[in-house]
């Protein structure tokens, strides 16, 4: 399904607007309910959406309805944990799993009153997301992590196979939820000892400008004996470095030193030049430590860079909604607040 996304995104360029592709049915998708009328992961601009199953055009309809609540209102089903667990069916809300629910409630209506912010800029993912049983992973990482000889069963922890490249919140302490993302490979054994000897041999700062319009930062492991194989037992990422700071103390592991992540985002700057398209991806969501590290004199530079960007009539457009941020600004604001003189 991702090479459907790339294969449109190919031929239609720059996107604008939200996707629905329309199919005959779900069958033959790993981990796909066989029943399945649709799916669309909540923020996420592309749909789909399985005629076969639909039991006539009002069920048709429904269900598109259904799946353009979760992604552009990012609504949650109603016996999602958080508001009704074990009430699936006994609704008429869109929300529920029912034939001729179509209600909303007024708590659904405050949350659709922010939808879900998309750019132009927005990309279909090189890599895809599994729907992983996130804490019971971690929570299997944390206790094995010194151990050079793991056996790694993927479909304990493996729900199934995702559409969408889909983040997967996790509560790291009573305060802080963080989203990530997850890929897992092929069952194996899995040498944990040599991320516990030093972390930072296990991560990586991923910045593909041609690709991906964000940074993010992975944490990979390895099969047991095969280091520099291609392919991965497990593969963790964040696109926001405080998140992924938050993962690594989560799994127990020494915090990573800063002056590799400055030396990092310093490489990624030297590739990206004076190319504004490449430094607001870089500068929108640098640490406060990266930029402390940047001088005044290549911060002013890349803030002339970044002006030759079309901003235009952009303040009036964040004025007139949130939707309409960008990036380019956030990324001229981060720098001039952390100018020294």
């Amino acid at each position: 399904m991702l090479n459907l996304q790339k294969t449109y995104q190919q031929e239609a360029g720059t996107l604008d607007g939200v996707y629905l592709f329309v199919l005959n049915g779900a069958k033959g998708l790993e981990g796909q309910n066989k029943d399945l009328l649709g799916e669309m992961p909540r923020k996420s601009r592309f749909g789909y959406i399985f005629t076969a199953n639909s039991y006539n055009t009002t069920s048709l309809v429904r269900t598109i309805a259904h799946e353009l609540g979760h992604g552009i209102f990012t609504l949650q089903h109603t016996f999602d944990a958080e508001y009704g667990k074990g009430t699936q069916g006994e609704t008429n809300n869109l929300l529920d799993y029912t034939e001729k629910g179509k209600e909303l409630a007024a708590f659904q209506w405050n949350v659709m009153a922010s939808p879900a912010i998309f750019t132009a800029a927005d990309k279909t993912e090189e890599t895809q997301s599994h729907y992983v049983e996130i804490k019971k992973l971690l929570d299997w990482i944390k206790g094995n992590r010194s151990k050079t000889e793991v056996q790694y069963n993927k479909d304990a922890y493996d729900k199934g196979f995702g559409l969408f490249d889909v983040p997967l919140e996790m509560a790291v302490s009573e305060k802080q939820k963080i989203q990530i993302y997850a890929e897992l490979g092929s069952s194996g054994t899995v040498d944990f000892s040599v991320n516990e000897k030093n972390i930072t041999n296990a991560i990586n700062f991923d910045l593909d400008f041609e690709k991906k319009y964000h940074t993010g930062f992975n944490l990979i492991f390895s099969y047991a004996g095969r280091k520099d194989d291609e392919e991965k037992a497990i593969k963790l990422w964040c696109y926001n470095y405080e998140e992924f700071a938050s993962l690594i103390d989560y799994l127990g592991y020494e915090s990573i030193p800063q002056e590799v992540i400055v030396d990092l985002y310093r490489k990624a700057l030297n590739r990206a030049g004076e190319n504004c398209n490449k430094l607001d991806i870089i500068y929108e969501t640098a640490p406060d430590f990266v930029l402390d590290a940047i001088d005044d004199n290549m911060l002013l530079q890349h803030l002339t860079a970044l002006s030759g960007c079309d901003m235009s009539n952009q303040v009036v457009k964040i004025l007139l909604g949130r939707q309409f941020d960008t990036d380019e600004e956030k990324a001229a604001l981060n720098i001039i607040s952390h100018i020294k003189k």
